[in-house]
């Protein structure tokens, strides 16, 4: 926080401070991208927490799994949902696609979710790929 404070010029607050955190984690492990698709999901938490727009990171979150599961050699990828998840979400559960044709179209996150967390930002979907081997 002190460097933060510093370089604004005002006393930075932890949040600015976390923020920086985050911004760091990605740089450090641009090439790890289990850790991206975790730090982009935790970044879209935060944002939501504040009421600020989540929707980039959770895509950037789908595009590191993806990614993930492509460096694992993994050829198919099925779409679950969790049990409270929207109605949206739930019609997407259990369609299967190649990790080329999840690439093309981004099904996650769902453009129709109407989910919320923490905010009344509606669309924080919580579909995930899970590997079909």
């Amino acid at each position: 926080m002190a460097q933060l404070s510093k370089k604004f010029g005002k006393e930075a607050s932890y949040r600015d401070a976390i923020w920086g955190i985050f911004n760091k984690l990605i740089v450090t492990n641009n090439k790890n991208f289990q850790e991206l698709h975790a730090l982009h999901h935790d970044m879209a938490l935060f944002l939501d927490e504040e009421g600020r727009d989540f929707r980039s990171h959770l895509e950037e979150s789908a595009k590191y799994e993806l990614l993930y599961c492509k460096q694992l050699g993994i050829k198919k990828v099925r779409i679950d949902s969790l049990s409270d998840s929207c109605e949206a979400c739930h019609k997407q559960t259990s369609k299967v696609f190649t990790v080329e044709e999840a690439f093309r179209i981004m099904p996650i996150p769902c453009n129709d979710c109407s989910n919320t967390l923490y905010s009344d930002n509606k669309g924080f979907c919580r579909c995930g790929y899970y590997y079909e081997l």
